[in-house]
């Protein structure tokens, strides 16, 4: 197994929550997407509300807001996240930090 600092930490990375799943030997969290986890996209980013996609230009978590009526954004009707990997000991991660990377409010 790559040590924690060399594995990727990205939300596509398939060894984010679950190291069985980089040969495709398990079914844990990080094999079972939500239904509108839409996948990474470079570019060319996915315009339905109310999806999560993991924009791998920027390495961000972006969800979508399905009923903006009530949404304030500098980055438009979408919240931004960055993620990272806290290390565990050799045998895995001890976490997943999720970092709003825009200030947004509901009103």
């Amino acid at each position: 197994r790559d040590p924690p600092e060399n594995r990727r930490t990205d939300f596509a990375g398939q060894d984010l929550l679950d190291p069985g799943t980089r040969e495709g030997k398990s079914d844990g969290p990080a094999r079972r997407k939500p239904p509108n986890y839409a996948g990474a996209f470079a570019g060319n980013v996915p315009s339905a509300s109310g999806i999560w996609y993991y924009d791998s230009r920027d390495h961000l978590l972006v969800y979508r807001v399905e009923l903006g009526e009530h949404f304030a954004s500098p980055a438009g009707k979408r919240i931004r996240f960055r993620l990272q990997i806290l290390p565990g000991d050799p045998s895995g991660i001890a976490g997943l930090v999720l970092s709003r990377v825009d200030s947004y409010r509901w009103f």
